[in-house]
This record gives C-alpha cells, sequence and structure tokens, in this order.
C-alpha cells in the first residue's frame, strides 16, 4: 500500500510539473502574441499617419494652385473683337480667332460701358476654347479703337 501510495504521489508530482511547464510555454506564447500585435499595430498607425499627411500636403498644394489660378495669378491675355449677349454673369467676344463665351462673378471694369455689337478689348487670365468652359477672369473690357 505505501509503494502505490509512493507511485501515486510522483505520478501527481510529475503531472504537475508538465501541466506548469505547458502553463509557462502558453503564457509565454501569449505574451509574444501581444508583442507582436501591438508593434504592428504601432506600425500600421505611423504608417497611417504619414499617409494622410502626404494626402493633406498634396491637398493643400492642389488648393493652393486653384486658389492661385481663380485669383489670376496667371499671364494676362487680350483678345479685340464684337460683344454680343451681355448677361449679368457672361458675355460672347466673336473675332477673327473665333465664338468664345466668356464667364465671370463679378462684372468686370467697363463692361457696363459698352453695348451688344460694339468693338472692344477684353483683358483677362486663362486659356480661350471654343469647346471647353472659359475658367479664368475677366479683368477688364473696353471700346477698342
Amino acid at each position: 500500500m505505501k509503494k502505490n501510495l509512493l507511485v501515486v504521489a510522483v505520478f501527481a508530482a510529475v503531472a504537475l510539473s508538465a501541466c506548469s511547464s505547458a502553463e509557462d510555454k502558453a503564457s509565454s506564447m501569449a505574451e509574444s502574441a501581444v508583442e507582436d500585435a501591438s508593434s504592428m499595430a504601432e506600425s500600421m498607425a505611423s504608417d497611417a499617419v504619414e499617409s494622410a499627411s502626404s494626402m493633406a500636403e498634396s491637398m493643400t498644394d492642389g488648393a493652393m494652385e486653384s486658389e492661385k489660378a481663380s485669383k489670376g495669378d496667371m499671364a494676362e491675355n487680350q483678345i479685340k473683337g464684337t460683344i454680343s449677349e451681355i448677361k449679368d454673369m457672361q458675355f460672347v467676344i466673336e473675332s477673327d480667332k473665333g465664338s468664345f463665351v466668356l464667364s465671370f462673378d463679378k462684372a468686370p471694369e467697363g463692361l457696363a460701358d459698352v453695348k451688344d455689337g460694339d468693338m472692344v478689348e477684353v483683358i483677362y487670365t486663362g486659356e480661350l476654347s471654343e469647346a471647353e468652359p472659359f475658367t479664368g477672369e475677366v479683368l477688364s473690357v473696353k471700346a477698342a479703337k
């Protein structure tokens, strides 16, 4: 009987030792997984911040270029022709280069002094196109000499 108790005691000690070793391995693996996940999360957050910063910088550059274009920081151009269809936000210029619709938000200087059919000289920024909408700015309109 003492032998049986001794065998059971030894067996129990070995089993507890094995369980303890498995727990240590599981605990170590769990700690390693947590560290890996934390490292990945930090890396992903850093990449996201860089990407967002780059995107914001790109958008700011585009907005600044758009603002320059809308403020007329482009070279001034001139066209002479007959003005017609004068309306609240646009007019048409018919020249030897073609017929162009020029739109504006605020009436350009001198527009009130001309009427349909007058020969005029228009100062503007941007490019004129018969096919594309005018995106520049009309700076002035005056009777041609």
